[in-house]
């Protein structure tokens, strides 16, 4: 499943391509990051975070850690970050079905290794 929210507020859609792929509604409320490996959630208020499976269907939020901070997006990502967001979507590739691999590339492949590229080019060492 691909990790989709939409903020109720802004009714804005947003995705996560990878693992250290962060993105935030345009007012600031929700936040995701993780791609399809994490699913991490963040919110000021949850009541306003409204997650969507593949065919939009809303699938309903628990809230687990009820002591739950905004993510800091100057966190900086780091080279191992990067390098373990790409190891995942290799081992993801290398156990998809042989006829699976012969398919042809869509723009949301395309677009994650983009993401990867940009976040590692963007390392400060």
């Amino acid at each position: 499943m691909r990790n989709r929210a939409k903020c109720s507020l802004c009714k804005d859609i947003i995705e996560s391509f990878y693992l250290a792929d962060y993105a935030q509604c345009s007012c600031g409320e929700i936040g995701i990051r993780g791609g399809n490996m994490r699913f991490e959630t963040f919110a000021k208020d949850f009541a306003h975070f409204k997650r969507f499976d593949d065919h939009d269907n809303e699938i309903e939020v628990r809230v687990i850690d009820d002591d739950v901070k905004p993510f800091d997006k100057s966190t900086k990502i780091t080279k191992e970050e990067v390098v373990l967001a790409v190891k995942e979507m290799i081992d993801n590739y290398q156990n998809l079905p042989p006829h699976a691999l012969s398919t042809e590339v869509t723009g949301y492949d395309l677009l994650s290794v983009l993401f990867l590229l940009h976040a590692f080019l963007s390392i400060e060492d």
